[in-house]
């Protein structure tokens, strides 16, 4: 844990006590909170990216954009994700409801406290310490499992003798095979998305992550995740200026020369149960439709089988009667 660049500085500690805005780090528990509804949700299900205005109770009017200010219609959703494009989010954000998305990010480990209950939030306007950042995406990124961060790890006597060690209990906060997919997601990011910097390097990795990028360019964040832990970094500066530096740009480069140094180990996740590998295929407009035998595969939450043993059984007829619904 380095809280500042001068390392022997005991002074104010930026990874413990730096509440700063995070930016596309919260985008994670918003497609979580979808997939934790696998009766209305996957990661093929099709978002809309096209303009939006909403109007607030006083009359003021906000109209998320994406970063680089274009619309690409229909996305499907781990794309929305792995691309961290804002309006297909602010849009599925609304159609949770803030509360459920508030409530979601309490079960990863965030402060209730700490959550503004505003549209905006479904961008990140909500700020953290990098200490509370790597909590939620350990809980995210452990299968749902929360084990509480400790600073300390033990504490041993001149003669060996153990005074003290943290020994924390991991609890199920999320369903196993939402947080699952949301991670699969994440690796789609690193792969194809805002930090596919680190596939030259580091594909064999499978490793999953997630940029954030505050107003104005003055916060810079990545997590990534490998086989081994979960890793937070922030850039930034003290006196909130603009750092021009995004989280693709700064923090992800950072997190990049850490692996260089450190090698990251596989990121393999326990296969959860009711998960199954299904075919689809992109249509003209942006839009994946249900095709059992195409190559192109992504994991869905299905329940008991049926989905899977639908396509196994009669790809063709099924196909046809379900978008005819």
């Amino acid at each position: 844990m380095v809280g500042g660049k001068r390392t022997g500085y005991s002074g104010f500690n930026r990874a413990l006590n730096a509440s700063r805005p995070i930016g596309s780090l919260v985008k994670p528990a918003v497609y979580l909170t979808a997939l934790e509804q696998p009766e209305k949700y996957d990661l093929a299900t099709t978002l809309q990216d096209t303009p939006l205005t909403l109007k607030g109770s006083k009359g003021n009017v906000w109209q998320p954009r994406n970063y680089d200010r274009q619309f690409r219609g229909d996305v499907p959703l781990y794309q929305a994700l792995a691309k961290s494009l804002n309006v297909p989010t602010v849009r599925l954000g609304m159609s949770l409801g803030i509360k459920n998305v508030s409530d979601t990010l309490v079960r990863l480990g965030v402060d209730a406290d700490e959550i503004r209950p505003v549209p905006s939030m479904f961008l990140g306007a909500i700020s953290l310490t990098p200490y509370q950042v790597a909590q939620m995406f350990q809980t995210l990124s452990n299968s749902g499992r929360q084990a509480e961060l400790s600073a300390l790890r033990s504490v041993v006597t001149v003669d060996g003798d153990v005074i003290y060690r943290s020994l924390p209990k991991a609890s199920q906060k999320v369903p196993q095979q939402a947080a699952w997919l949301t991670t699969f997601a994440m690796k789609k990011g690193v792969a194809e998305g805002t930090g596919r910097y680190l596939n030259s390097q580091f594909a064999w990795a499978a490793l999953a992550g997630k940029t954030g990028t505050s107003n104005d360019t003055r916060d810079s964040w990545f997590v990534g995740v490998d086989g081994r832990e979960v890793t937070t970094i922030w850039v930034g500066r003290d006196d909130n200026k603009s750092t021009k530096l995004t989280g693709s740009s700064g923090a992800l480069r950072v997190y990049s020369d850490y692996l260089a140094a450190r090698i990251p180990e596989p990121l393999i996740l326990p296969w959860p149960k009711n998960i199954s590998m299904i075919g689809f295929q992109s249509q003209q407009g942006g839009a994946l439709q249900l095709d059992c035998g195409n190559q192109f595969e992504l994991p869905v939450w299905d329940e008991g089988g049926e989905l899977k043993a639908s396509c196994d059984n009669q790809p063709k007829q099924w196909i046809k009667n379900l978008f005819d619904w």
